[in-house]
């Protein structure tokens, strides 16, 4: 895994610590009736999108009811958003289903996980 990707895992960890009212782990970008907000994969492509040099030929720009723009996978574009985000971050395929898919996880349960999987590439 690259700085680059260790960097991004942490940043959005760091965000949905300090913003836990943007993170809804069950559903990966839904309107709250305030904002829209995000799994932990929507978040890692919201941070992605926000570097000037990613690539964004496969996302395209929405603006939700509050004004808020944020990036979003064009039709099509991967197989699911989980995939999409666990290629901007180089997971496993055990690494993305722990982190997108486990039902249970809680943000300690992310912040484990974030650790363990940087731990083991730095």
């Amino acid at each position: 895994m690259s700085e680059r990707a260790i960097a991004l895992l942490e940043k959005v960890l760091a965000h949905i610590t300090e913003h836990p009212e943007t993170w809804d782990q069950w559903s990966f970008r839904r309107w709250n009736g305030f904002r829209t907000v995000f799994c932990f994969a929507g978040h890692l492509i919201q941070f992605a999108a926000a570097d000037p040099t990613f690539d964004k030929s496969y996302l395209h720009r929405q603006t939700d009811d509050a004004g808020m723009t944020y990036w979003w996978l064009k039709p099509g574009a991967a197989p699911s958003t989980g995939d999409f985000a666990a290629g901007i971050v180089g997971l496993t395929d055990d690494e993305k289903r722990r982190l997108f898919y486990d039902d249970a996880l809680t943000l300690e349960g992310i912040r484990s996980l974030v650790d363990e999987f940087t731990a083991v590439r730095r």
